[in-house]
C-alpha cells in the first residue's frame, strides 16, 4: 500500500498525525507493506526517521517550498485548486521520480489521508490503474468556511483562498475513490444526505500501554483524583 499522508506523520505532536501514525503502525502489525509519501517543513532528524521506518519499507519526503518560483507556480494554481493543495502539487521531474519510486514498490492500492494530497494520489492512481481509498479528517469545505467566516484582517484573504475551489476539490476526489473512510459517523451522514454511497465509518485507533493495568491503576489513584476524563 502506498501512504499518500498531507503531513509527515511522526513525530505524532497532533491530532491529525497521531490519527495517521497509529494507523500506519496498525497496518504494519498486521503485515502491510507500506510506502510513505508526504510533505513535511521542518527536516526530520535521523532518530526520526529511523523510528518510521520501523514501520515502513520505502519513504519520498517532499518538503514545502517558499523560494520565489514555488510562490509564483502556487499563485497560478490558485485559479485551479484550494491554497493547502498547490502547496502539495508535484510536477515535472520531481513526478518523473516519484513515479519511478512507487513504480519499484509496485503497490496494489493508494491509501490517501487527509485529502490535500489528493493531486498525487490520482496522479498515481490513474498512472498504475489502482484503486483510491481516502482518509477523511473532515468534511473540509464546511471546516474552512468556518475559518474563513471566524478570520479577522488579512488572515481573511488567507482563508478566502483555502475554501476557493474547496468543495468542488473535495467532491471529485471521494467520487473517484473506491472507498473513503470518514472520522465521525455524524461527517459520514453528511456524505450519505449527498448521494455518496462508497463512505464508511473509520475512528481514531486508541492506544494503551500493555505494561500497565489500567484497572489496578484506576483502584490504587481514583480516591485522589480530580477529573476522570483528560485529552
Amino acid at each position: 500500500m502506498t501512504l499518500v499522508c498531507h503531513d509527515i506523520p511522526y513525530p505524532a505532536i497532533h491530532g491529525g498525525r497521531i490519527d495517521m501514525w497509529r494507523r500506519i503502525k496498525a497496518f504494519a502489525q498486521i503485515g502491510v507493506e507500506l510506502q510513505l509519501i508526504c510533505w513535511f517543513d521542518r527536516v526530520p532528524d535521523y532518530d526520526e526517521i529511523a523510528e518510521i521506518k520501523k514501520y515502513v519499507n520505502s519513504t519520498y519526503l517532499i518538503p514545502f517550498q517558499y523560494n520565489l518560483c514555488a510562490k509564483a507556480s502556487r499563485m497560478l494554481n490558485l485559479f485551479r485548486y484550494p491554497l493547502e493543495v498547490t502547496s502539495r502539487l508535484v510536477r515535472g521531474q520531481q513526478l518523473n521520480d516519484l513515479i519511478s519510486q512507487v513504480r519499484a514498490f509496485k503497490p496494489h492500492v493508494v491509501w490517501l489521508d487527509g485529502i490535500h494530497g489528493g493531486d498525487v494520489a490520482f496522479q498515481l492512481s490513474q498512472y498504475f490503474d489502482i484503486p483510491i481509498v481516502t482518509r477523511c479528517h473532515n468534511i473540509e469545505h464546511l471546516y474552512y468556511q468556518r475559518l474563513f467566516n471566524s478570520a479577522i484582517g488579512t488572515s481573511k484573504i488567507k482563508r478566502y483562498l483555502s475554501v476557493s475551489h474547496l468543495e468542488k476539490y473535495e467532491k471529485s476526489l471521494l467520487n473517484n475513490s473506491l472507498l473513503f473512510y470518514d472520522i465521525s459517523p455524524e461527517d459520514l451522514k453528511f456524505w450519505k444526505s449527498h448521494g455518496f454511497k462508497n463512505g464508511r465509518y473509520l475512528p481514531p485507533l486508541i492506544e494503551f500501554n500493555k505494561s500497565l493495568n489500567l484497572d489496578d491503576n484506576y483502584q490504587k489513584n481514583h480516591h485522589y483524583s480530580h477529573y476522570d476524563v483528560v485529552f
